[in-house]
């Protein structure tokens, strides 16, 4: 579910929580830039993220390269709260956001 809140917030704006526009070199394309595009970059590619994403491969594993892993499924969800909350990019949105709570048995 978290995954989808920030998918949306980039899918709608266009932009990054730090207002920096992803997209490409004609202004057709920057417009028209998908959100699987935005999420894929500041997920796996963004090098200023580099450290981040690094806990976040050590903790998932192979499956860190996988967007739809990182975005579905719930074993995920907690290594992508950490990596969103150590990059601080949704900080000014969402503000720090709070782990999930385990199951009560």
């Amino acid at each position: 579910m978290f995954g989808q809140e920030v998918g949306r917030h980039c899918y709608r704006s266009s932009h990054l929580a730090d207002n920096t526009f992803i997209g490409g070199t004609d202004l057709g394309e920057r417009t028209l830039a998908s959100k699987e595009r935005r999420e894929h970059y500041y997920l796996l590619a963004c090098p200023t993220y580099q450290r981040a994403r690094h806990s976040l491969s050590n903790a998932l594993g192979r499956q860190a390269a996988s967007l739809s892993y990182i975005l579905t499924d719930p074993a995920a969800t907690p290594h992508l709260i950490r990596y969103v909350n150590a990059t601080g990019r949704m900080k000014a949105i969402l503000g720090e956001i709070p782990l999930p709570r385990p199951p009560a048995r």
